[in-house]
């Protein structure tokens, strides 16, 4: 092969190599527009949630809270932004923005959107929220303000490529009113472990079960052997407030059959960085 050849060959190497890193570029972009899930399904928030249900739904009738996602935030703020689904029976009544503070979202468009498509993404724009689907895009509170022409863009853009199917709210569990727990008895951390949780599964794909279940508490299964499909989970101490919480909505979870507390017994070993005592 001549000088010449090879001097050609390199630049047509160089082009090609060029072209694939712009193209791994270009896809990379739209992979960040995939709908991220969120397991932990906001137990920690659980009693404002309750208080609006309460100050604008009848609380006898049966409500469930739906998986969340994660916002994707195409401004320049770094807060990270998760919704959740609240359902009275089987019907979307509203969506829980998390953040630095916590919004309601009611919309009627925005929410037969959500219901009746399920390849759309939520994301923060020019300081608002919008759905965005191949269809249509639509603001979350119907105001429809205006987009910036850069901003204009980027959703475009996304719009171009692949957008996910979105999982929000492919799972629920019951949300326990104040009204529907009165006769529960109030938790004495004096009688219960602060730090772990009981919980008893429903029978199959249990490993998968463990694993939805550790992000949700935020802990970690324990090797000790209960049987039955039941299983000890550690996680740092809560006080008795968040304690109840995390009981009465793990006892909400679908994939759950019964949670119970662990009750203090004189000479039991504590679990190695989680005692506080």
């Amino acid at each position: 092969m001549t000088f010449f050849m090879k001097t050609v060959m390199k630049r047509l190497i160089l082009m090609v190599l060029v072209l694939m890193l712009w193209g791994c570029s270009e896809s990379s972009a739209g992979d960040g527009a995939r709908n991220e899930l969120v397991k932990d399904y906001g137990f920690k928030m659980e009693e404002d949630l309750k208080a609006y249900i309460g100050d604008h739904f009848d609380v006898n009738e049966n409500y469930a809270m739906g998986n969340g996602i994660k916002i994707l935030n195409l401004d320049k703020s770094s807060e990270e932004l998760q919704m959740f689904p609240v359902y009275r029976d089987e019907d979307l009544i509203f969506t829980v923005l998390y953040g630095q503070e916590t919004l309601y979202l009611s919309e009627p468009a925005f929410l037969a959107a959500i219901e009746e498509n399920s390849e759309f993404l939520i994301l923060k724009a020019d300081g608002n929220i919008y759905y965005v689907s191949k269809e249509e895009i639509l603001s979350a509170d119907g105001e429809g303000k205006e987009l910036s022409d850069k901003m204009k863009s980027r959703i475009e853009k996304i719009r171009d490529g692949q957008i996910d199917r979105n999982l929000m709210g492919i799972e629920k569990r019951t949300i326990r009113l104040v009204s529907q727990q009165d006769d529960q008895p109030v938790i004495n951390e004096a009688d219960y472990r602060n730090d772990r949780i009981i919980v008893r599964f429903v029978s199959d794909d249990i490993e998968n079960k463990i694993r939805m279940y550790e992000a949700f508490c935020h802990g970690k299964v324990q090797d000790e052997y209960f049987g039955d499909n039941t299983y000890l989970f550690c996680f740092e101490p809560l006080n008795s407030k968040n304690l109840k919480i995390l009981l009465d909505a793990s006892n909400g979870l679908s994939y759950v059959l019964n949670a119970s507390l662990d009750e203090r017994i004189d000479n039991v070993e504590p679990v190695d960085g989680l005692e506080t005592e």
